[in-house]
């Protein structure tokens, strides 16, 4: 009785034991990057790898070589060309000249083009410098899959940010020009036309003629939808460029593409650099602007190095700052050098074998006292039912085979 009662007191104990979860920890000290995946693949889910340095700044594993439109390595914004000193002869004054002539813009819109090219290389190393001394918190390494995830959301979210801005602060500088009215040097958004003079006295000067001045708003047609464009009404009245022969003023050539309106920056940010793609037309735009000691085929944009459309408008291509290429590249190496993490821990749960169900059960059982007081009952049971009847009824036979 007393054997199956500890038998019965044991059992449950062996069976709570055997269903136990145990739960083990790995300690991986000073891990390189292979017996850090390694150790990833296998416990994705426990694994810890405290970072010894927990701040780091973008520039110690991620860098930019930005690559601009070829046109800002071209000679059309060179500041020696020709193409910033277009001649336009001084005898015809500026309310004369037609607001269609491309000779009225042509060195503005190139000088405008190197201005977008440097403004746009400005405030790329401004953001750059900005953004290589921002630090970020990593406290435990992260595998190559989310470092690179990670990395690839912060760099869109920083260029998008970036061509947000620069849009923006020269929005801001077209609306407040537009707003406040502000005359165009050029004549390009208004004329200035005198009504009859006004007799008034002056103090200095007893009496004096006076004359009151007036806007005219220009008014353009785009071309496109035939319907006149009051500069008065928007500032972003556009119409078809032209280069007019100085003598007879018949038109020479239309750049196409190439708008001219109410304000230089709008005309311009509209207009497309398909011509300067196009040997055929280029020629024909140095031609018609008498440049000399200029060859169209030394001059001419090459469109397969760049990922714009032929027909991208200059606003696309600005709003983006002109640029083609970032060329960003990020070293998850760096990374991992600089976190340096001094030890990786990872755990994982099992059932216990054989040895842990018989160790654990003893201890539960009180050691080894309860293991003899358990373990010798049995054994005399065994003696007294097993092996004794057993040695009797050997001796017994071996007695009956000698009578």
């Amino acid at each position: 009785m007393r054997v199956e009662d500890s038998s019965k007191k044991v059992l449950p104990e062996v069976f709570y034991v055997s269903l136990e979860n145990i739960t083990h920890t790995i300690v991986k000290k000073n891990p390189t990057i292979i017996e850090f995946n390694k150790l990833y693949q296998e416990y994705p889910n426990t694994i810890q790898c405290p970072c010894q340095t927990n701040s780091i700044t973008y520039e110690e594993f991620i860098s930019f070589q930005p690559h601009l439109h070829s046109i800002c390595s071209s000679t059309f914004v060179d500041e020696t060309s020709q193409w910033l000193v277009i001649d336009y002869p001084q005898t015809i004054p500026i309310h004369s000249a037609r607001k269609d002539d491309f000779r009225q813009i042509g060195s503005p819109f190139f000088q405008l083009l190197n201005s977008f090219c440097k403004l746009s290389n400005k405030t790329m190393n401004a953001e750059l410098t900005t953004f290589y001394s921002t630090r970020v918190i990593t406290l435990n390494l992260i595998t190559f899959e989310q470092f690179q995830t990670q990395i690839n959301q912060l760099i869109n979210q920083f260029l998008q940010n970036t061509a947000r801005s620069f849009i923006n602060s020269l929005f801001f500088a077209e609306n407040m020009t537009a707003a406040n009215m502000l005359v165009s040097a050029f004549q390009s958004d208004s004329l200035y036309s005198s009504a009859s003079p006004l007799y008034e006295y002056n103090t200095y000067s007893d009496y004096e003629y006076a004359y009151i001045y007036d806007r005219i708003d220009q008014i353009y047609n785009s071309n496109e939808t035939g319907i006149d464009c009051d500069c008065q009404s928007t500032p972003w009245c556009i119409q078809q460029a032209v280069v007019y022969d100085l003598d007879t003023i018949t038109q020479l050539f239309s750049p196409p593409g190439i708008f001219v309106g109410c304000y230089l920056v709008e005309a311009v940010l509209q207009s497309d650099l398909r011509c300067f793609f196009d040997i055929y037309c280029l020629q024909q735009l140095i031609d018609s602007l008498s440049l000399e000691n200029i060859s169209a085929s030394d001059t001419i944009l090459n469109l397969t190095a760049s990922h714009y459309q032929e027909k991208s408008s200059l606003l696309e291509i600005v709003s983006s700052l002109m640029v083609e290429e970032w060329n960003n590249q990020t070293s998850y190496d760096n990374y991992f050098n600089i976190c340096q993490p001094p030890v990786c821990t990872a755990t994982y749960i099992s059932h216990g074998n054989i040895i842990y169900i018989i160790t654990t059960t003893i201890g539960l059982i009180g050691g080894l006292t309860k293991v003899y007081k358990f373990i010798i009952p049995i054994f005399i049971k065994i003696m007294v039912h097993v092996i004794i009847p057993f040695i009797r009824n050997k001796c017994g036979m071996n007695n009956n085979g000698e009578i």
